[in-house]
């Protein structure tokens, strides 16, 4: 739609006129502009487009960016900060961490409408302000639509709580192609005055608070996958931890003014960094296992060079390797320890793949509910268990006695590791018949699980003539009567089962 010549300039005329009217308050003005040396302002330019809605070609998104950065120089000699946001919106993550890590204490955003065919020329001279103005108001007179102007609608935000502060909209004649990046400085000037006369008024930037976003962010989206949440899908659903840990430490090397004189709120500082340090690691950790493959480790602690002989000729004869390639895909640990009272102990170590896992449950047909319990099974872990067992009783006839004995004795536990959701402990116990070649176990009927926050928890099976008939361990009630995961809860949730 074409608007007429007088009504386009009696529009810019307003602007002018609002700003001409504050002129006998010119000192004070430019001391607001010099009070501003300090900020750090930051400039978005979110879209570009013709009147038609179309893509503008000549007048890009840089170009008009870099005009609006000189403009806000000029305007309150702050310090300019390059700032790229996605077109997302500001809750963005991503925004949120820019803006927050870069300390912008004022935000800019612009939408800019510029006409379709325009191409801006070179300033042929030098003009002073007093030209520059006169200039300026012939070519609004004669802009004949508003199709031929640039159009800009701007909103201010603190960087502080990104709260708006106001909003400015101003329009620049294209008549004097030579003129307009001057045109635009004069105009952008006039306009954001008019809206934000003193920036000094207004919060300086506060890295907690965009901390907090991202904290609280990283919380809900780690929630939503409660039950799902493994080192594939952690790079995408962690990813802002790190991001979080950032802007608290910057935070804390500031000394935030909402901290200061405040215990509660430095030690909400203080533990929620922590917290982000913590979740931040494990994602590392994630990144690191998904580049693991699959080897067996062995740590023989203080054994002499005898007994480690004779210990890896046991493991070969046990034929363990291809068997725990069916259980993991990563490395697997097996440790040994002498104990206080001279007593030989294994500890193997095993990365739990819950995938595996719950295929296997959904061969064997276990069910999640026996009465009133939630059935746990160990069933897929038999195997494994009785091939410790085996290797246990493995070692070679002409192997020293002292060490037989010790080795026979052995207490084995076989520990289930995630990164996420803490590890559990299985005791691994039975007696191996060599000459027969069978095992006879004494399967578990508790665990012990260490999960993310809570102590170290040994947990039996509720009902042992369940557990007894089935070779299962019954959990009793996964919530509280006020919602709260029980221990039985943590360990079903271990496993990948939904509290029911």
């Amino acid at each position: 739609m074409h608007f007429s010549r007088r009504i386009v300039s009696s529009f810019l005329l307003s602007i002018t006129a609002a700003l001409i009217f504050s002129s006998c308050a010119k000192e004070k003005a430019t001391l607001n502009v010099s009070l501003s040396a300090n900020r750090r302002m930051g400039v978005a330019v979110r879209k570009v487009v013709t009147p038609s809605g179309g893509i503008a070609t000549n007048l890009t998104p840089s170009l008009l960016h870099s005009w609006t950065d000189a403009a806000l120089l000029k305007t309150f000699q702050p310090k300019i900060v390059p700032l790229s946001l996605s077109s997302n919106g500001l809750d963005d993550p991503d925004n949120l961490f820019e803006i927050g890590s870069k300390e912008i204490d004022d935000v800019f955003l612009l939408d800019i409408t510029v006409p379709q065919n325009f191409v801006p020329a070179a300033m042929t001279s030098q003009m002073s302000e007093s030209d520059l103005e006169k200039a300026f108001q012939e070519a609004v007179r004669s802009e004949a639509a508003a199709e031929d102007a640039i159009q800009v609608a701007g909103i201010i935000h603190n960087g502080a709580n990104l709260k708006a502060v106001n909003v400015f909209r101003f329009v620049v004649p294209t008549s004097r192609p030579d003129l307009v990046e001057p045109f635009y400085h004069l105009a952008f000037k006039k306009s954001v005055m008019g809206a934000f006369a003193n920036p000094n008024i207004y919060p300086r930037a506060d890295a907690q608070y965009y901390a907090n976003l991202l904290y609280v962010f990283s919380k809900q989206r780690e929630k939503d996958y409660e039950d799902k949440l493994e080192c594939e899908n952690a790079v995408d659903v962690l990813k802002y931890y790190p991001k979080a840990n950032v802007l608290y430490k910057l935070a804390i090397s500031k000394g935030t003014s909402r901290a200061v004189g405040q215990q509660s709120e430095i030690q909400l500082l203080t533990s929620r960094h922590d917290e982000s340090e913590a979740r931040s690691k494990v994602l590392e950790e994630c990144k690191v296992e998904q580049r693991a493959v699959f080897e067996v480790r062995f740590d023989y602690g203080t054994l002499g060079a005898e007994a480690i002989s004779q210990i890896q000729k046991a493991y070969e004869t046990a034929e363990m390797e291809d068997l725990l390639r069916k259980y993991t895909s990563k490395p697997v640990r097996f440790r040994f320890q002498i104990e206080a009272n001279n007593d030989l102990s294994l500890f193997v170590d095993m990365r739990f793949d819950q995938a595996r896992y719950t295929s296997w449950i959904q061969q064997l047909k276990v069910p999640s509910k026996m009465g009133a319990f939630q059935i746990l099974s160990l069933d897929p872990y038999k195997a494994m268990m009785q091939k410790l067992v085996a290797f246990r009783g493995s070692l070679p006839k002409n192997a020293p006695a002292a060490l037989k004995a010790s080795f026979s004795a052995m207490k084995m536990t076989l520990t289930l590791k995630t990164l996420l959701k803490g590890e559990v402990t299985v005791p691994v116990d039975g007696r191996y018949f060599p000459e027969q070649k069978v095992v006879k176990m004494a399967y578990p009927n508790s665990v012990i699980l260490n999960a993310p926050g809570f102590p170290s928890k040994t947990i039996a099976a509720k009902n042992d003539g369940i557990f007894q008939d089935k070779g299962w361990i019954s959990l009793g009630n996964c919530k509280t009567l006020e919602g709260n995961l029980t221990e039985d809860g943590l360990l079903y949730r271990f496993f990948g089962f939904p509290c029911q």
